[in-house]
């Protein structure tokens, strides 16, 4: 055989749709308690249980993998893998993305240092203020959203200070003064404090979004029946209880199945009430 088809048939290989007899390669990256790796580098975390859970009933099965956080989203968006959770729902991703049916419900809001004087956070009280958050991610997204709700009402947005790792370390320069805020996923942020037994952090009111976690899957890669078919194995993991239990031991909180598959817009987020 030569050079020429050996290459040709493992490029065939590689973007081949999964279907019969090819099992689907998924991404985590690094953000505990959703997905992490152990000191061996393989996958972990309350999703990567559920969703290997829904893989296990795949005759096909699923193939795993933990990457860094940059290194992952180049992988789904070069089309190396076939999807990535857990992924939260904007408008580019619905582009390139078809989306699973929720798999947790999270939140996400503002941190600060025990000792600041700040309360209840408002557009007047964000303006201008220096705030960390990690990055790439859905995180800076929302951030993002809820900055240009800030510019809108009082002219003068806030300053982002992003963070590439969705670590403990962007939650502690709260203590050394590096920023006043934090923005981050509220069941990370909170997984972060007790593991390092960080003190002197706490979180703030005036913000509360939530937010449903779902899988991406490459439209290019997986159609939309494979999508399908993988829902109905989530289904059943909820149908069974076998889901509820798997995030009742991680503290996750239960997500609306009936959710819209919408992201969330730039307006009215500061508010204390959102769901």
């Amino acid at each position: 055989m030569s050079r020429y088809r050996l290459s040709l048939l493992v490029f065939l290989a590689l973007v081949a749709l999964p279907g019969q007899g090819h099992p689907l390669r998924m991404v985590v990256h690094d953000f505990a308690p959703f997905t992490f790796a152990d000191e061996a580098g393989r996958a972990q975390g309350a999703l990567v249980e559920l969703v290997k859970e829904a893989c296990r009933r795949r005759a096909e099965g699923c193939e795993i993998l933990y990457r860094p956080s940059r290194r992952a989203r180049l992988m789904l968006e070069r089309g190396w893998v076939d999807a990535m959770f857990p992924l939260g729902v904007t408008p580019e991703r619905l582009v390139k993305l078809n989306f699973s049916a929720p798999i947790a419900s999270t939140r996400y809001g503002f941190y600060c240092a025990s000792d600041s004087p700040l309360q209840t956070l408002s557009a007047d009280t964000l303006s201008g203020m220096k705030v960390g958050t990690f990055g790439p991610s859905f995180t800076q997204y929302l951030l993002e959203q809820v900055n240009q709700e800030v510019m809108a009402r009082t002219g003068v947005g806030m300053t982002l200070d992003v963070q590439p790792n969705a670590d403990a370390k962007g939650l502690a320069k709260l203590v050394y003064r590096r920023y006043p805020l934090y923005f981050s996923n509220i069941h990370s942020a909170d997984y972060h404090l007790r593991q390092n037994k960080l003190s002197g952090v706490r979180q703030l009111g005036g913000v509360n979004l939530k937010v449903e976690y779902r899988i991406g899957f490459a439209k290019g890669r997986v159609s939309p029946d494979e999508v399908s078919r993988f829902n109905g194995l989530l289904h059943q993991l909820e149908k069974e209880g076998v889901a509820s239990r798997i995030r009742a031991r991680w503290q996750l909180s239960e997500p609306d199945l009936g959710a819209p598959l919408t992201s969330l817009g730039a307006l009215d987020l500061l508010r204390d009430d959102h769901s």
